[in-house]
This record gives structure tokens, sequence and C-alpha cells, in this order.
């Protein structure tokens, strides 16, 4: 019943009042696109960014904790950044934050023993933001075995 009145309903309605509605979904599905677009975009280039800092190679201020937070500079750090030694079987040892407060990322030893030269996204062990890590091999031996340098930026 309510099927056939649909048509009469449709035509008993003004045209005004058919193409603001029209209008307005089209707006919608627009908006919606759009949002989704930039938002896929931004992030894929904030992710590309945070690589190519993950592939630039430290100085020894940074290793040796040179340019963490509380040095004489003015700002601190708006990201957190860790760094750690780990054996060929994947047991990290030398890990170290910049100390802003967050959980550092949840590794386990099959993932760093598997990891290959690419960035990959790890989450924070105690909950808290994602991380982008990576995984180089050292010239420095641990009991006959080569070391892993891991680098994770949040």
């Amino acid at each position: 019943m309510a099927i056939r009145q649909a048509p009469r309903m449709l035509a008993a309605t003004p045209l005004r009042v058919r193409l603001v509605v029209a209008f307005s979904l089209l707006v919608m599905m627009a908006l919606l696109v759009t949002g989704f677009a930039v938002t896929t975009i931004l992030r894929t280039y904030l992710v590309g960014q945070v690589d190519e800092d993950l592939a630039r190679p430290l100085s020894g201020r940074q290793l040796d904790g040179g340019d963490m937070p509380g040095d004489s500079g003015p700002f601190e750090p708006d990201r957190a950044e860790y760094y750690a030694l780990a054996t060929a079987a994947g047991e990290r040892f030398n890990a170290t934050t910049n100390g802003l407060g967050v959980s550092p990322p949840q590794l386990s030893a099959l993932r760093i023993r598997s990891a290959g030269s690419e960035p990959f996204t790890v989450r924070a062990a105690g909950g808290g933001p994602a991380w982008r890590v990576v995984v180089r091999p050292t010239n420095v031996a641990v009991n006959g075995e080569q070391a892993l340098f891991v680098r994770a930026i949040s």
C-alpha cells in the first residue's frame, strides 16, 4: 500500500524541495569522498616522512643521547623515538627512548628476526600510538652473532 503511494507523494512534492534534497545528497556524497581521499593521502604522506627519517643515518650525538630532551635547545622533540640493539635471535639489550613517556614498541623476537629492510608498523607495548620500526644489521658482534640496530619513531 505504501509503495503505491510513493509515486503520488513524489509527484505531490514541489520541485524546489526535490531539487534541494537531491543537491544536499550530492554535496554530502562529495564531502564524504573528498574527506576519505584527503585522509588517505595525508596518512600516506606522513608515514612516508617518518620512513624517510628512519632511513636517514643517525649522528653520534643522537646515539649518545646528545640530541635528546633536556639539552640546551629551547624546544622539546615532537615525537617519541626508540633505539635498541638486538641479537639475531631477537633478544633486545641497550634499549632507550627519548623520554617522552610513551610505551615502547611491542616487538617480539620473531618480529625482529623476520624484519626486512623496509619499515613496518607495530603497536605500543602498553597501549598508545603506533610505532614505525626499522631493523638494520650492524658491524657489532654479541656472543659471536651480528647485532641488529632497532630504531622506531612514534
